[in-house]
């Protein structure tokens, strides 16, 4: 099991219309000794809160690492705006070389990215742990 480190100065807590999400940005270092962004999103991703969700990630491309791990495990709801943001990021991260992998065991969440056929080009891990590759 590996940890989280190396914080960046990007943790942020939104309110908006009567919800909260919270986003933090680290570096998660592998077995290896590799570096992995990781952007973590906690509450529902949905139209109040995807544009400073979508900022977060887009902030990671063009670093050292080519994957950017991308934490929904506590996010209990998405709606088609969340989606919309998965599926740019996504496009946004293999124009710049990268690659988005996407972590949630949220039945809910894994739900819609299955009903909507997502998850067959999107890179959806159960674990942190999984998405790096460490089993």
């Amino acid at each position: 099991m590996v940890g989280l480190s190396d914080f960046f100065p990007v943790r942020a807590r939104y309110l908006c219309h009567g919800c909260t999400m919270e986003l933090v940005s680290a570096n998660l270092h592998g077995p290896n000794g590799e570096t992995f962004p990781v952007v973590t999103c906690s509450g529902d991703l949905d139209i109040a809160t995807c544009e400073e969700f979508r900022t977060a990630i887009l902030r990671q491309l063009g670093g050292e690492s080519s994957i950017i791990l991308v934490d929904l495990a506590s996010v209990p709801f998405i709606d088609s705006t969340g989606l919309s943001v998965l599926i740019s990021c996504h496009k946004a991260a293999v124009a710049a070389g990268s690659e988005c992998r996407f972590v949630s065991d949220v039945p809910k969440v894994l739900r819609v990215v299955q009903t909507t056929q997502l998850d067959r080009f999107l890179s959806i891990h159960p674990t942190l742990d999984s998405a790096m590759g460490v089993i």
